[in-house]
């Protein structure tokens, strides 16, 4: 199960960033604050969260970082 894991991950980012209309292109959110989602659960046992911290003044340009810890 976790080795399947991993590459669905991968394969979803791809798809979700692959995607965008017209109107996300000429969207601009200059006045969103900074904000922090923690503890967010992605499985059945509770160590399973994970936490995502958005940047303030984000668009739908801004970059991502995604660090993965694989254990041990």
């Amino acid at each position: 199960m976790k080795k399947a894991a991993l590459p669905i991950f991968a394969l979803l980012l791809f798809i979700f960033n692959a995607y965008k209309s017209e109107d996300e292109e000429n969207i601009t959110l200059n006045t969103i604050e900074a904000t922090e989602l923690k503890n967010l659960s992605y499985g059945a046992d509770p160590q399973q969260v994970h936490d995502i911290y958005l940047a303030k003044n984000r668009s739908l340009n801004t970059g991502v970082m995604l660090l993965i810890h694989v254990g041990g």
